[in-house]
This record gives structure tokens, C-alpha cells and sequence, in this order.
């Protein structure tokens, strides 16, 4: 479980309004008025603001911002230069993932969005999404094949690689040039075996050639917000998708009242500490500050 807020700094006397975008296994069910996303909604005070963001529109987002931080590193314009296809409309595939669900996105050379394939997600226990995300990749070579010119991992997809796989070490800058291809990353179980020879990179958090933290999501603006997914919430900057503070859920919340009561009382806890105080402390707190900041003492 990672460090939350009240570890490190003084509550705030007046919390902070949050948006709370919740994602994966909190998407099932909805119209259920008894579904755990509404009755988590009726639970949080009035300074959350609950929502969901559909798959689709997560698997896009996401892949947007990382790709804008492809661009910032130049990799987008020097696989299409050094690109031998003769199709006209160069491809990117971005996958991101996490325990509820799995977004496998296709984006144009522009940034827009040509097709985006939604699979299951990688649950603590349960069964591999490996045959349905295989079937997808199956299908996106049929159509696409020879156009892909980019392949890009993210979330779950490096925690599932990370050990046997030549992925970007956490927190580091990104290496110059692609050298790595989907035949490098065999382990996941799929997309090597349909695209082999693709440039394929795998990151969490990196630095891009400007020297900044990024780390890619589906949130934007200014203000922090939190994500709220199947197995952790996390009080995230949109601006750099850095994670200030990230908490397990309990495993039963779908199931267990109690475990409901738990995740709002999470959720409040991140919102009693503003960007106002932690701004105050930051001083105070130093290079620990840093490291919390950037994810080092985070939890995967």
C-alpha cells in the first residue's frame, strides 16, 4: 500500500473540493442503483465529486497524453521517417491497463484517434485477459498490418513486464532512439506474436528529453483530481499525470459494505490535504518531499 497524504503532512482545516473519476470494475452496473459506484456516491461528503469516465473515452485520453509525450521526445517523427511502408497513413497503438479493464488505442500521426479495441483488465486473482486481448490484436493486424508503426505500454503493462522484460527503467529519461521491438516483450502474450519486428517501448514514469516527470493518463486540467481504479485510488497532477499519493482499495469493496465505507473514508482523507498545504510544507519536508512526489515511495 502506498503512502497516503496524512503520512507526510498537517490536515487542512477546510478540505479540498476533488473530482473523483472513477474507472474499470466501478463501471459495471451502473444503472443499479444498488451497483457499489452509486452507493459509494451516496457515502462521499459534498466536497467529492464522484463521476466515471467510459472506457472508451479512458483508452483515448490516455493514449493522447502519452502520445503528445512521444512527440515532445521526437518519436513519432523518426519512426515515420524511417518507416518503409508504403501506406499513406501512418499508426501509432498505445495499450494501458489496469485491473478492471484494458484499452488498446489507435491514433493517427495527428494525435486523433482512429480506433480504440476495449478488453478486460488484469485482475489480483482471477483469469488472464490474454485470449481476449489476443483476439483483439488478431484483429488489428487483419486490418492493419504494415501500418502500425509504433507501439507503446503503459500502467499495468510494465508492472506485468517490468521483471522479464527490457522495459524503461522507472523514473528515468527515456533512451533517444526506440531500440526495442514487440518480439522484446514476448512475456505479455500477445502483439509480439503479431507485431515482432514493431518498435515497441514499455514506461511508467520517465523523463522526456525537456527533463520533466511525466507519466501518461486520462485525466486533464489543472487542479488535482483523483483516479479511482479497480485496485487503488490515486490523487493525481493531470498536468504531468504524477501520482501524489496512491492507497489500496480493500479487495472485497465490490462485495463488502464495510470495505465501501473504507474507500470513501480514502477518498476524504486524500481531500483534508490542498494543494494550499502542501505547498506550506514542501519546504519543511525537502528532498522527501521529491521523492513522494516522483512516486519513490509509492506503491506500484
Amino acid at each position: 500500500m502506498g503512502n497516503t497524504l496524512s503520512e507526510v503532512f498537517a490536515p487542512s482545516t477546510t478540505p479540498t473540493q476533488l473530482d473523483v473519476v472513477a474507472t474499470g470494475s466501478w463501471r459495471v452496473n451502473m444503472e443499479d442503483p444498488e451497483s457499489p459506484y452509486n452507493k459509494l456516491k451516496k457515502k462521499l461528503p459534498e466536497h467529492l465529486h464522484l463521476s466515471f469516465i467510459p472506457q472508451e473515452d479512458e483508452g483515448i485520453k490516455g493514449a493522447q497524453c502519452a502520445h503528445r509525450y512521444m512527440v515532445i521526445q521526437g518519436y513519432i517523427e523518426e519512426l515515420i521517417k524511417n518507416s518503409e511502408s508504403v501506406f499513406d497513413e501512418p499508426l501509432f497503438l498505445y495499450i494501458g491497463a489496469g485491473r478492471g479493464s484494458t484499452q488498446i488505442t489507435l491514433l493517427k500521426m495527428d494525435g486523433t484517434t482512429l480506433a480504440v479495441f476495449k478488453g478486460p483488465g488484469y485482475p489480483r486473482n482471477g483469469d488472464s485477459p490474454n485470449i481476449a486481448l489476443n483476439l483483439i490484436c488478431e484483429d488489428i493486424k487483419r486490418v492493419h498490418d504494415g501500418s502500425v508503426l509504433g507501439i507503446f505500454g503503459y500502467d499495468s503493462i510494465f508492472h506485468i513486464l517490468k521483471s522479464e522484460c527490457p522495459v524503461v527503467k522507472d523514473e528515468s529519461l527515456l533512451p533517444e532512439a526506440i531500440a526495442t521491438t514487440g518480439n522484446d516483450f514476448g512475456k505479455l502474450g500477445y502483439l509480439a506474436t503479431q507485431f515482432p519486428s514493431v518498435p515497441m517501448l514499455v514506461f511508467r514514469n520517465f523523463k522526456t528529453k525537456d527533463n520533466i516527470m511525466r507519466k501518461a493518463t486520462f485525466l486533464d486540467g489543472d487542479e488535482l483530481k483523483i483516479d479511482l481504479g479497480s485496485g487503488e485510488a490515486k490523487l493525481t497532477d493531470p498536468s504531468n499525470g504524477q501520482q501524489i499519493s496512491v492507497v489500496e482499495l480493500p479487495e472485497d469493496w465490490k462485495t463488502n459494505e464495510e470495505s465501501l465505507d473504507k474507500v470513501a473514508s480514502i477518498l476524504d482523507d486524500m481531500a483534508h490535504y490542498s494543494e494550499k498545504n502542501i505547498d506550506e510544507e514542501r519546504e519543511e519536508v525537502g528532498s522527501y518531499w521529491n521523492f513522494l512526489k516522483y512516486g519513490s515511495y509509492l506503491s506500484p
